[in-house]
């Protein structure tokens, strides 16, 4: 699991910097905790669970006291309901295939914009954006990019963030193809912070 600590932040800034040094791009890198809340599916596991504590009830064996099972709901309904939310591999596995998908889309494309990284010179930005409980990522080109690397190109990386050192991996994979297609002329501003962007 990608640790999102200082370690992780120096890593990914070193890693851009010296990829910022062979390109014209501009590097914005973004790891979001979550791309949606799923907040209705928290809700739905929290009914499913009351709902089979309640057949439980009804027709168990044993004797439940019936003052107590409306508390013994709610307080199994909460539970579930929480825990849900808060176990990121719990969502993973609730949310459907499409919806976490599209949920990264969106999310990667507020991002864009909120990182400004359409504002560069050039329009040379280009947003990478990690969803970690989807474990999902989008390389987002803006358009002085995309009109030199064929979107196929990007499109065939391999990415990885199990760790750092494959995240990083990953990022130097970019910097060669920007690089052979989008070579620096030279000193540049470095018009954007390398660090990461990270949302819990």
């Amino acid at each position: 699991m990608l640790q999102t600590d200082p370690a992780f932040s120096d890593a990914v800034e070193a890693a851009v910097g010296r990829i910022e040094a062979t390109t014209e791009a501009e590097l914005v890198v973004v790891v979001s905790g979550r791309s949606g809340s799923y907040r209705d599916l928290s809700l739905l596991a929290g009914i499913c669970a009351a709902a089979l504590g309640l057949v439980v009830a009804l027709f168990a064996p044993a004797d439940f006291h019936a003052a107590w099972i409306p508390v013994d709901l709610m307080l199994l309904f909460a539970g579930v309901a929480w825990a849900s939310r808060r176990l990121p591999w719990v969502m993973r596995h609730l949310a459907s295939t499409d919806r976490k998908a599209d949920q990264v889309d969106h999310a990667a494309n507020a991002a864009f914009h909120e990182e400004a990284v359409h504002a560069t010179r050039d329009r040379c930005g280009v947003l990478i954006y990690l969803s970690l409980l989807e474990d999902e990522i989008r390389v987002l080109p803006d358009v002085g990019v995309s009109g030199h690397v064929p979107p196929a190109i990007l499109e065939s990386l391999s990415w990885s963030f199990a760790d750092t050192e494959s995240l990083v991996r990953g990022l130097e994979a970019l910097g060669e193809v920007l690089s052979e297609h989008l070579p620096s002329q030279g000193e540049s501003e470095n018009l954007i912070s390398n660090a990461p962007r990270i949302h819990p």
